[in-house]
């Protein structure tokens, strides 16, 4: 498929993970990587134009979407082209690997071996004896990308199959307390709203099946990144934040959802399904909905995680899906 024709939808799901304050923006800030959404026409381009110096590499819509998913996690949804820490500190990355030859591209290309792979394939020598290319140019950290997919990942059908050959690391079980828990949970999130924009199945319970992580919930898996992290500058400057709730006309499979709040804080909820983990009580305790595009008439802010909302005055935004972090969003049709 044309990828051009997921421009919006790449540019949707990416300004709602990385809106200003949200949890996943503060831990790439933490992490070192500041960053500025890019222009997601320019990018799908580029990407059309790496496709074809490899006829074939992506012959289906869901192989497709399993390898998008991946990279705009991977490149904090095409922001970054070049491991974050080796910006930062070219000179130590230069010790850390004895070459120049870090990761770059949207698939992190590592190691002057896959390097020089690279370049012969498209006929570039000019890769290997300057590697910041793959990075500075936006077609060959594309073209790196699908190079390594039609090697070694072609056939990936699903968001779980393409991370186990991205970086199976991720995928060891689901009750783990690895640093990268909450990874996983993004990456099918990912391809979840990408399959329901081009109309094919998103095959989560076989990407569940082959990387369990996936199954986690996306409070689950933050709250075992902090426990984890405890006491470390990065729980710091990425856990304690406020959690959003979206609670959206129609929500895990067309089930409807509303609710009201009252100007001393308490909360009133109705039809919540089983389907959510946790229902809302005064505590006001995450639930994960996927909303409609509906209107966002009123916003209230909390403390904490679980802290005890306030009222705000009543706002419009944009709609917005199940991964903000900053406020407790209430919609009202």
């Amino acid at each position: 498929m044309d990828p051009t024709g997921l421009t919006q939808t790449v540019s949707d799901i990416c300004n709602t993970l990385y809106a200003p304050g949200t949890t996943l923006t503060a831990y790439w800030n933490g992490a070192g990587l500041q960053f500025t959404l890019p222009s997601y026409s320019a990018k799908m381009s580029s990407l059309a134009q790496a496709l074809t110096l490899f006829p074939n590499a992506l012959p289906t819509t869901d192989q497709t979407v399993s390898f998008l998913a991946n990279i705009l996690f991977e490149s904090a949804c095409l922001s970054t082209k070049e491991e974050a820490q080796c910006v930062k500190d070219p000179g130590n990355c230069v010790k850390l690997y004895g070459d120049n030859y870090w990761g770059r591209g949207y698939i992190q290309l590592t190691g002057k071996a896959n390097y020089q792979a690279f370049a012969d394939a498209i006929g570039r020598q000019d890769v290997v004896a300057n590697p910041g290319l793959v990075a500075s140019d936006e077609t060959l950290a594309w073209a790196s990308a699908v190079w390594f997919w039609k090697g070694n990942c072609k056939g990936a059908s699903t968001v779980g199959d393409a991370l186990m050959c991205i970086n199976s690391l991720e995928c060891s079980s689901a009750t783990s307390t690895m640093y990268f828990q909450f990874a996983p949970v993004y990456r099918l999130l990912i391809a979840q709203k990408l399959a329901g924009a081009v109309g094919v199945g998103d095959a989560s319970a076989k990407s569940v099946a082959v990387c369990p992580q996936m199954g986690t919930s996306l409070e689950t898996a933050w709250d075992q990144f902090c426990k984890y992290h405890a006491g470390t500058p990065s729980e710091s400057v990425t856990c304690g934040k406020p959690i959003v709730v979206v609670i959206g006309e129609k929500v895990m499979g067309g089930v409807s959802a509303t609710k009201t709040m009252d100007g001393s804080g308490s909360t009133t909820t109705t039809a919540i399904t089983s389907s959510f983990s946790t229902v809302l009580s005064s505590g006001v305790s995450p639930v994960d909905a996927v909303p409609t595009s509906t209107r966002i008439q009123a916003v209230v802010s909390t403390n904490s995680v679980k802290g005890s909302p306030t009222a705000s005055s009543s706002v419009l935004m944009h709609p917005i899906s199940k991964f903000l972090y900053l406020y407790f969003v209430l919609f009202v049709n």
